[in-house]
């Protein structure tokens, strides 16, 4: 992410109260989501012979329409002010990540062949938020059956440990 970005989801993260950002983190995704599956607003945020208060007003309509925290709106404006309405996105998911870090939240991918039992990907998460000195972890669960059995966990896109079956045997393909 550039510097640019992450200071704009620092200044936004920085004039909320405590409260408030647990409420636009938890927007983040419905803003995000909105704006990627609506391609003519997308467009219109974007075009330069677009009016400033016509893009202000249609994301204030989206705003309202989403019931979602005023600030998506402020900081809009403050982007369209600045010329940088094109950075919106990254923005809301700089935001994310930024809250993320500072709030000592992790993301758990599991996947496995088969849904998981809640008591194992429960043990799971506990000894990552232990191991990683996390407050939280979002667990995702995906299945996947090429993987034959086992699991595999990709924490925060980044660390990938691999139990699975197909896992294990490419590593002993490779020493064959």
């Amino acid at each position: 992410m550039s510097s640019i970005i992450n200071n704009y989801a620092f200044a936004w993260y920085e004039s909320l109260s405590s409260k408030n950002a647990d409420d636009v983190y938890a927007q983040c995704d419905v803003v995000v989501d909105f704006f990627s599956s609506q391609s003519l607003l997308s467009n219109i945020i974007s075009d330069l012979f677009v009016p400033n208060k016509k893009k202000l007003d249609m994301v204030k309509t989206v705003v309202e329409k989403l019931k979602v925290d005023r600030s998506f709106y402020t900081m809009f404006d403050f982007l369209l002010k600045h010329k940088r309405c094109s950075y919106w996105a990254e923005v809301v998911n700089g935001f994310k990540s930024l809250y993320m870090k500072l709030r000592k939240i992790g993301r758990l991918e599991i996947v496995s062949c088969i849904e998981m039992d809640s008591n194992v990907a429960n043990r799971i998460k506990d000894r990552v938020m232990n191991r990683f000195g996390m407050t939280d972890v979002i667990v995702v669960h995906k299945i996947d059956k090429a993987i034959i059995g086992g699991f595999v966990l990709i924490f925060n896109d980044i660390m990938v440990i691999d139990y699975s079956i197909i896992g294990k045997l490419k590593r002993m393909s490779r020493l064959i």
